[in-house]
C-alpha cells in the first residue's frame, strides 16, 4: 500500500536531483 507511494517519491526525487546535479 504505502511502499507504492514511497517508490515513486523516491524515484521522482532521484530524478530531479540528478536533473539539477546534471547541470
Amino acid at each position: 500500500g504505502a511502499w507504492n507511494l514511497v517508490i515513486a517519491l523516491v524515484i521522482v526525487m532521484t530524478g530531479f536531483i540528478m536533473t539539477m546535479w546534471w547541470r
